[in-house]
């Protein structure tokens, strides 16, 4: 049923596997706008938390949109449990929701702005991390 949620989006969809060829997280990134794309339905294994797949899907994902000439940022929007992860990566909070998902659990609307130099710094991690040999086949990424 997920699978055929996600066939109609607007865009790509990543599955992460491991070594073992297991799936360990996923996530699309749509364009409605040809300005504008969306990160959308990213997760990652909770077991597989803290080991550098959420940080190679986001990667991935962000290459992608930053390789479209069109587009001139990405947004998306997570909880302020997660938004200092993609703080790291470069997006930064433009719109907080107090409350929103649940008390205490806020929305955070983020976006990354895709001038010249973001656009190179976001090649330059996408090549250190396929560096450390993480592999990109066919929408697949093997987390080495």
């Amino acid at each position: 049923m997920f699978g055929e949620f996600l066939d109609p989006l607007p865009g790509p969809y990543f599955v992460v596997e491991d070594s073992a060829g297991h799936p360990v997280g996923c996530g699309g990134l749509a364009s409605r706008d040809v300005e504008e794309a969306t990160l959308c339905w990213g997760m990652v294994d909770f077991q597989k938390h803290k080991e550098g797949v959420g940080r190679v899907l986001l990667r991935v994902r962000l290459a992608v949109a930053a390789r479209i000439p069109s587009i001139a940022r990405v947004g998306m929007n997570t909880s302020n449990e997660t938004a200092p992860f993609f703080e790291r990566e470069g997006l930064r909070t433009v719109k907080v929701t107090e409350n929103y998902f649940r008390p205490g659990l806020h929305r955070h609307d983020m976006v990354c702005e895709l001038d010249a130099t973001r656009r190179a710094e976001i090649e330059a991690r996408l090549a250190a991390m396929l560096a450390q040999g993480h592999s990109l086949e066919s929408g697949v990424l093997t987390v080495g």
